[in-house]
């Protein structure tokens, strides 16, 4: 077979002579094309809003208005984009307040990130995600972005959730920050 340099073959074996598959050994087949390959972002967050109530979590769940273009009636977790120049907490902390009115008591990073890819832009998402305790006496004051809002406890939260990254992001706040305190000591922001 033909040696070529990786240059050449990473361009695709139709443009390199002697570098299609039927010169390579079955012993040997790799093949190398040039792709283009979708753009990598992070630029939204997403936040679980939770109370304790009588020893109980409850998951605050905000419905988007009717008019909105995208998802409209859809029930989610608190999410927004990061402005420019924002950190990813700062949006976190703005998003909250802006989308509920509620002031968080105790923040926590959760130890993951959400990825999900968006065919209509060809980008891969890659969202930062936290959890918020409010004062369960505390009021909620919906954006224009929303048109209802309920707390449900984490099972009924998990059924009303579509995104299956929602209902994850639910399992790592109950099972990795709720019951164990060894995780929720090195999550939890000093500053919320």
């Amino acid at each position: 077979p033909a040696r070529h340099s990786w240059s050449e073959l990473a361009s695709g074996p139709d443009r390199v002579r002697g570098a299609g598959p039927e010169h390579l050994s079955s012993e040997r087949s790799v093949r190398f094309y040039s792709c283009r390959m979708p753009s990598i972002e992070s630029s939204i967050i997403e936040v679980a809003v939770f109370r304790e109530d009588d020893a109980r979590m409850e998951i605050l769940l905000l419905q988007r208005s009717a008019g909105q273009g995208l998802y409209p009636g859809l029930w989610q977790l608190v999410s927004g984009k990061i402005r420019a120049g924002e950190t990813a907490l700062g949006a976190a902390r703005r998003e909250v307040l802006e989308e509920t009115g509620l002031l968080p008591r105790k923040m926590w990073t959760i130890p993951e990130v959400n990825a999900f890819y968006s065919a209509s832009t060809d980008t891969v998402h890659l969202t930062p995600l936290f959890a918020v305790e409010v004062d369960p006496r505390a009021s909620v004051t919906l954006s224009t972005e929303h048109q209802a809002f309920r707390w449900e406890g984490m099972d009924e939260a998990r059924r009303a959730l579509v995104w299956p990254a929602n209902r994850r992001l639910l399992d790592l706040l109950e099972h990795d920050l709720w019951l164990r305190p060894e995780l929720e000591r090195w999550t939890r922001l000093h500053e919320p």
